[in-house]
C-alpha cells in the first residue's frame, strides 16, 4: 500500500456533499424488485430522489443540495444511456455506492444490472434497505484499494458520508482490488461502465483495477480532487499516463455541480497540470468529475460530447 497521511479532518464539500468510504467484506445482497421503503427506522428519513423513495440518515444534505443544484448526479445517467445504446448488454459497477442514490438516478434513465460496492457498515445497511425497490442490483460490502491486503485505516462518519483516514490506533481494514472482487462476481467482469466516488481514494481504486481497465476498457467516471488525492499520497497527475497506457484517449470534464466544462485528450499533460493547479487548495469545495473513453469508443465519446453540449446550451437558454 502507499503511505498514508492523516487527513486534516472531515471536509465539507459544498459542491458534492456525498462522501463515501469504500471497502470489502464478503456480505452480498440480492435485491427484490419494486418493494417500497416504508416506516423509516430511527435516525433515518425518507426522501424522494430521482423518483425513488430512499432512506437517508437524519441531517443528510443531499436533498438540500439537489434543491439548489438540480443537475448534480445527473450527468452519469445521461452518459449511461449512450453507452447502453452501443453496448446492449451493459452492466455497471458503482464503487462507493453510499446509500444507493446513484442507482436511483441511473434507473430514472435506463435499466441494466448494477453492482454496488460500499465498505462502511452503517451506509451499507442503509444501502441494503434502499436497494429492495430495484431489480437487477447486487451489493457487496468491500473496501477497494490498489492491492489486496490490510491497511492501517479507520472510518470517520457524518450524516452524509463516511471517510477513510489513517488509523490512530491498531485498527486495520481489509482492502481488495476491484479485479479481485470481480472474480467473485463474474456477471460484472465485463462491465462497460465503472463509476468511482471514494473521496480521494479513486486513484488507488483505478491503479488496483488496471488489469480490468486494460481488458474490458469501460467508460470510467470518477472524481478528481487534488487535495484529497494528495492526502492519500497520490499526486493525481500520474493517473493519466496509467489511463493512457490502458487505451484511454478522451475525457469529458464536469464541475462538481454536474455542469460540463470541456473535453480534453488524456495525454494532454500541460492542460491536466493547469486544471490540477486550478482545483488545488480548494479544500474539496471545487473539483472535477471525469468521464474517460478508450480509442475504440471514439464514436461513443463524440456522441456523448455532442449531446452534453446541446444539453448545456438548452439549460443556459431556457
Amino acid at each position: 500500500m502507499n503511505t498514508f497521511r492523516v487527513l486534516p479532518g472531515l471536509k465539507r464539500r459544498a459542491g458534492k456533499l456525498m462522501r463515501r468510504a469504500r471497502g470489502l467484506r464478503s456480505n452480498d445482497t440480492a435485491t427484490r424488485p419494486n418493494e417500497a421503503v416504508t416506516s423509516p427506522p430511527n435516525g433515518l428519513e425518507e426522501h424522494v430522489i430521482a423518483n425513488a423513495r430512499l432512506l437517508l440518515p437524519s441531517g443528510n444534505r443531499l436533498p438540500l443540495f439537489l434543491k439548489h443544484n438540480p443537475q448534480y448526479n445527473a450527468n452519469l445517467p445521461r452518459i449511461a444511456k449512450h453507452v447502453k445504446a452501443k453496448y446492449s448488454a451493459l452492466t455497471l459497477i458503482d464503487v462507493g455506492a453510499n446509500v444507493g442514490d446513484t442507482v436511483a438516478f441511473l434507473r430514472a434513465e435506463a435499466h441494466f444490472p448494477i453492482l454496488c460496492v460500499e465498505g462502511d457498515e452503517q451506509f451499507f445497511s442503509i444501502l441494503q434497505k434502499n436497494l429492495q425497490q430495484f431489480a437487477d442490483v447486487q451489493a457487496v460490502q468491500a473496501y477497494v484499494g490498489v492491492t489486496t491486503e490490510t491497511a492501517p485505516l479507520e472510518i470517520k462518519h457524518n450524516a452524509t458520508t463516511a471517510q477513510l483516514v489513517p488509523s490512530s490506533s491498531t485498527t486495520d481494514l481489509q482492502m481488495r482490488t476491484l479485479t479481485d472482487i470481480l472474480a467473485q462476481y463474474p456477471a460484472f467482469a465485463q462491465a462497460k461502465i465503472l463509476k468511482i466516488d471514494t473521496d480521494g481514494y479513486d486513484g488507488q481504486v483505478l491503479r488496483g483495477a488496471r488489469a480490468y481497465l486494460e481488458a474490458v476498457q469501460p467508460v470510467v467516471f470518477f472524481e478528481y480532487m487534488p487535495d484529497e488525492l494528495a492526502a492519500f499520497g497520490d499526486d493525481g497527475l500520474s493517473l493519466f499516463p496509467v489511463l493512457h497506457a490502458a487505451g484511454y484517449r478522451d475525457a469529458l470534464i464536469y464541475d462538481n455541480a454536474g455542469d460540463l466544462m470541456l473535453s480534453l485528450r488524456v495525454d494532454d499533460a500541460l492542460r491536466w497540470q493547469e486544471l490540477h493547479i486550478y482545483f488545488s487548495g480548494r479544500r474539496g469545495l471545487r473539483y472535477m468529475d471525469l468521464a474517460v473513453f478508450v480509442e475504440q469508443d471514439r464514436d461513443l465519446f463524440e456522441n456523448v460530447r455532442a449531446a452534453e453540449l446541446e444539453f448545456s446550451r438548452r439549460g443556459r437558454t431556457a
